[in-house]
C-alpha cells in the first residue's frame, strides 16, 4: 500500500509491438572505361507496424499483499489501445567515381504513409554527397597512409503516429449499467502535413604511420521545420490541446574519432579509441500565435504541483526542464522569519537533460590468442530532477537526512526582516527540526530542490576471449570460433550515490528523459559468448 493506494493496488500490461518488412532490391554495377565507374540500385519497401497495448488494474485490493485481478475489491479497471500503419517506399540510389578517388552520391526515396491525409500522404527523400580521396590524385608524405574529404546535403520526410487526423469517440467507465462513450481532449487535424528535415555534413578522415594513427571529424547541422506537434487549445473549445504543424528547430554537432595502435606485434598488440560527440539543438521559431508550449510533463500523483514539464520557447533548446522551487534573492535561498523555505510557486528553468559532450574510450588488448578489451563511457553535463532524492529526503529515508537531527538544521540562505515593499535581506540564523526542514524544503512540489549533475563516467564493458586453433576450427567446419566473457555496467562514479543517471522515466506509454521517477534501477550483467566466423 501507499498513499496513493492505501489498500494496495495491482495492475498487469500485455504489449505487442509487431513490424513486418518486405524488400526487393535491384543492382547494376559497371564501368564505362577504366577511370570512370558507376554503381545503379533500385528497390521497394512495405513496412507494416502493429501495437496491442493491454492494461487491466485492480485499484484496491481485498486481502493485502494477495496481487491477483480477482483478488480487486473494486470494478477493475481495463484499458486497451490498438494501431496499425503502413508505409510503403520506392527508392533509388546511384554512385558514380573517377580514378576510384572521386565519388558522388545520390539517393532517392519516396514513401506513402497511412498515418497522413489524403494530398500529404507522399513525401520524399533524397541526398547528395561528393568525397575526394587525396591520395588518388597527388603524392602525400609517406607519414599520411590516407586522407579524404567528404560533404554531404540531405532532405528528409517524416510521418506521425497513426489516428492524428479525425476525431473519435472512446469508451469510459459505465454510467451505471449503462456504456459511457467520451470524445478525446485532443483535437486532431486532418490537414497534417509530412515533417522536414534539411542537413548538411562536412569532414574527413587522415591516417598516419602506415596506418597506425586515425583521425575522423565531421560538423553537422539540421534543420527541422514543420514539425507535427500538440499546442494548448483555448477551455472554450473544449479540448486542452490541439495538434499542428509548425516551428524551427536549429541543431549543430561535432563528432570526431582518434584512433591508435602504439603496439603491434606478431603475438601482441593495442589498439585503443576515442569516440567524441557534442550537439546542440536550438528552438528557432514556434508556430504562429505560440511564444511556449508544453512538449510533455512526468509527475508521480495525479496534480499539477508536482510536475516537472518539457517547454519549449523561443531561443531555448530542445531538452529544457521546467518546475518550481524555493524563493530566490540573489541567487539564494530565502526562509521565512521562522526558518521555513519560502516556496515559490512560478515555473522556473531548471536545466537541460542533453548533455554537452559524450566520449568513449576503448581498448582492444590482443595477446597470441586472447583478446582482452574493456569500454569506458564519459557523460559530461545534463541534469536530472531526482524523484527519489525529494521523496527520500522529505521522508527521512536517505543518509543525506540524518544531517541536523539533533540540533536542528539552519538552512543556507536568507531571510526578508523589512517588507515586501522595502526588502532587507540577512543570513538566515534559525534553527527548525530536520524533519521539517527536509518536509519543506524537499517536499516533492519542489522540484528545483531535487536536481542531479547527470555526468558519469561508467565503465560500461570488459571481455576476455580466446580464438580457438585453426585445426579445431577448420575440423567442424568453421573458419574461425572465439568463446568468451562478457561483463557489462560494472562500476560507475557520478554525483549522486542512488541510481544510475543514464535512466528514463514513463509517462503513460512515452518515455521521459532527465527525470528519475521511480524509474527502474540498471543492471549489472556477466555473461558468455561464442562468435563464430563462416
Amino acid at each position: 500500500s501507499s498513499k496513493r493506494w492505501i489498500n494496495g493496488a495491482y495492475r498487469e500490461d500485455d504489449i505487442a509491438f509487431k513490424e513486418v518488412n518486405t524488400d526487393l532490391l535491384l543492382s547494376w554495377r559497371d564501368r564505362i572505361n577504366p577511370n570512370w565507374r558507376y554503381t545503379v540500385s533500385a528497390g521497394a519497401n512495405r513496412m507494416d507496424q502493429s501495437i496491442e497495448n493491454k492494461s487491466t488494474q485492480a485499484g484496491q485490493l481485498s486481502v493485502p499483499n494477495v496481487y491477483n485481478l480477482e483478488n480487486s475489491k473494486i470494478p477493475l479497471e481495463i484499458a486497451q489501445y490498438n494501431s496499425e500503419k503502413r508505409i510503403n517506399s520506392l527508392y533509388g540510389i546511384g554512385q558514380i567515381s573517377y580514378r576510384q578517388g572521386l565519388f558522388l552520391d545520390l539517393t532517392y526515396r519516396n514513401d506513402w504513409s497511412s498515418t497522413l491525409p489524403v494530398g500529404s500522404e507522399s513525401f520524399g527523400y533524397y541526398s547528395a554527397s561528393v568525397s575526394y580521396v587525396f591520395n588518388r590524385f597527388m603524392a602525400l608524405p609517406n607519414w599520411i597512409s590516407y586522407s579524404k574529404a567528404r560533404f554531404s546535403v540531405a532532405s528528409l520526410g517524416n510521418d506521425t503516429r497513426a489516428y492524428q487526423l479525425r476525431n473519435t469517440l472512446r469508451f469510459n467507465r459505465n454510467y451505471g449499467s449503462s456504456p459511457l462513450v467520451t470524445n478525446t481532449s485532443t483535437l486532431l487535424n486532418s490537414g497534417l502535413r509530412p515533417e522536414r528535415q534539411n542537413s548538411l555534413e562536412v569532414g574527413g578522415e587522415i591516417w598516419f604511420f602506415n596506418n597506425r594513427l586515425m583521425l575522423d571529424v565531421a560538423a553537422y547541422q539540421t534543420r527541422n521545420t514543420d514539425q507535427i506537434v500538440r499546442l494548448p487549445s483555448s477551455a472554450a473549445s473544449g479540448y486542452a490541446d490541439r495538434v499542428e504543424n509548425g516551428g524551427v528547430v536549429r541543431t549543430r554537432g561535432l563528432e570526431a574519432m582518434l584512433q591508435f595502435t602504439p603496439i603491434k606485434k606478431d603475438n601482441f598488440s593495442w589498439t585503443t579509441s576515442a569516440n567524441f560527440t557534442s550537439s546542440r539543438a536550438v528552438v528557432e521559431e514556434l508556430p504562429q500565435g505560440v511564444d511556449q508550449y508544453v512538449i510533455g510533463y512526468t509527475r508521480i500523483y495525479t496534480g499539477g504541483d508536482n510536475s516537472v514539464f518539457y517547454i519549449v520557447k523561443e531561443g531555448g533548446r530542445v531538452g529544457d526542464l521546467y518546475g518550481t522551487g524555493i524563493k530566490q534573492y540573489q541567487g539564494r535561498d530565502v526562509y521565512d522569519q521562522n526558518g521555513i523555505p519560502v516556496r515559490d510557486g512560478e515555473l522556473q528553468l531548471l536545466g537541460n537533460y542533453n548533455p554537452d559532450f559524450i566520449i568513449g574510450f576503448n581498448n582492444q588488448f590482443r595477446f597470441g590468442p586472447l583478446t582482452f578489451g574493456f569500454l569506458v563511457d564519459w557523460r559530461q553535463g545534463g541534469t536530472i530532477v531526482s524523484r527519489t532524492k525529494s521523496l527520500g529526503l522529505s521522508s527521512g529515508v536517505l543518509e543525506e537526512s540524518l544531517a541536523g537531527r539533533e540540533n536542528g538544521v539552519i538552512g543556507d540562505g536568507v531571510v526578508n526582516i523589512g517588507t515586501e515593499e522595502n526588502p532587507n535581506y540577512v543570513e538566515n540564523t534559525t534553527a527548525i527540526p530536520a524533519v521539517d526542514f527536509y518536509n519543506q524544503y524537499n517536499n516533492r512540489a519542489n522540484e528545483a530542490t531535487a536536481l542531479y549533475d547527470a555526468s558519469y563516467v561508467k565503465l560500461r564493458q570488459v571481455s576476455l576471449y580466446y580464438q580457438l586453433p585453426q585445426k579445431w576450427v577448420k575440423f567442424i567446419g568453421f573458419q574461425g570460433i572465439s568463446v568468451g566473457a562478457v561483463g557489462s555496467n560494472l562500476w560507475l562514479f557520478t554525483e549522486n550515490p542512488h541510481f544510475d543517471p543514464e535512466l528514463s522515466a514513463m509517462q503513460g506509454q512515452d518515455l521521459r528523459y532527465g527525470v528519475d521517477d521511480m524509474s527502474y534501477p540498471s543492471s549489472r550483467s556477466y555473461g558468455f559468448s561464442i562468435k563464430t566466423q563462416f
